[in-house]
């Protein structure tokens, strides 16, 4: 069977691969008498959907998806949804698109976050650091993690670091994480003179040792379903700083809701900074997280608080009510 190399496969083998998926999922349904087939991505929704299996459909909407809406996976998202199936979003955010966007009853939808493992990223980001990256946290380090790609937007993240340099000279940035943009985002890096403070650190297995030891986490992202980076960074006790985006993470540093959006102003969140999508302002805000030590540790606190909301013991219940939901509508 043909496999993806280097992130490409030739076009004549996508059918191929496609009807293999779904005659795979097929035979194992009727195989092992499965009950619920629970899907992710828009894709595997989309097969989940036309495979023909008997088993009750539980599709999961993972991000904002209107913004591809002329595209294939908008077309995809809006197919796959249009049946009689239940759909799960990650927040809010994506339930209000589905319901907007692509006119899903909203009654067919729920709204269950990510859980993250707490207890395997407390003992990840204990982890020792190599060596050749220990001295960078002796000064004040901001990290982002996500693909280097368009729409996690490093390259706003870089232009805002070259303003902070300014006013603290020594700070770092350390992006980790690895995607079509790496190039441009080395070579923005070096333009702007940024080439030893700036450190791409590719891939990382254990970013949360990484985590651990920043001053603050960056989300520059102009999307985001929810952001697991986000919600690593606040369990491993980071300051976290996000802009205003289509996305589900103001949900996270403001469950209570009540958020007036200004462009024009920083928003002091419950767990977290909110800000525009401007270099200016995203500099103003890591400047006061490095430069103040009294709201660095606040913040610190309470994302380490807000992370124990997202817990697998506190999110999975809601799993276990769907499916068990699911079974019983079947039978």
């Amino acid at each position: 069977m043909p496999t993806k190399k280097d992130g490409w496969l030739p076009v004549f083998y996508k059918p191929i691969v496609f009807l293999y998926v779904i005659y795979n999922l097929r035979k194992a349904v009727r195989e092992n008498n499965i009950d619920v087939v629970v899907s992710f991505l828009p894709m595997m929704n989309f097969i989940n959907v036309v495979s023909g299996n008997k088993a009750m459909k539980i599709l999961s909407a993972r991000n904002v998806e209107s913004v591809n809406k002329n595209h294939l996976t908008g077309k995809v998202m809006m197919l796959s949804h249009k049946g009689p199936y239940h759909t799960v979003a990650v927040s809010e955010a994506v339930k209000k698109d589905l319901v907007t966007n692509f006119n899903i009853d909203e009654d067919k939808i729920s709204v269950i976050y990510n859980p993250v493992d707490r207890e395997q990223i407390l003992e990840n980001m204990n982890q020792e650091i190599d060596d050749e990256y220990s001295w960078i946290f002796e000064h004040p380090t901001v990290v982002n993690i996500g693909r280097l790609a368009p729409n996690k937007n490093q390259s706003l993240l870089i232009s805002s670091f070259s303003e902070l340099k300014e006013t603290i000279p020594d700070a770092q940035l350390i992006i980790i994480g690895d995607g079509p943009l790496e190039n441009d985002l080395k070579k923005q890096a070096i333009n702007l003179g940024l080439d030893s403070d700036v450190h791409f650190l590719g891939f990382q297995e254990n970013p949360q040792k990484y985590l651990k030891r920043a001053s603050a986490f960056v989300l520059p992202s102009k999307i985001e379903g929810l952001s697991n980076a986000l919600l690593e960074a606040m369990v491993c006790g980071v300051p976290v700083i996000t802009t205003h985006s289509v996305s589900g993470p103001e949900e996270i540093l403001q469950p209570s809701g009540g958020l007036e959006i200004d462009e024009n102003e920083i928003i002091y969140a419950e767990y977290g900074l909110i800000c525009p999508q401007n270099p200016g302002h995203l500099c103003r805000c890591m400047a006061e997280i490095l430069g103040d030590d009294e709201l660095r540790k606040e913040y610190s606190a309470r994302a380490l608080m807000r992370s124990k909301d997202f817990d697998y013991d506190v999110i999975m219940p809601s799993w276990a009510s769907i499916l068990k939901g699911s079974i019983s509508e079947d039978r």
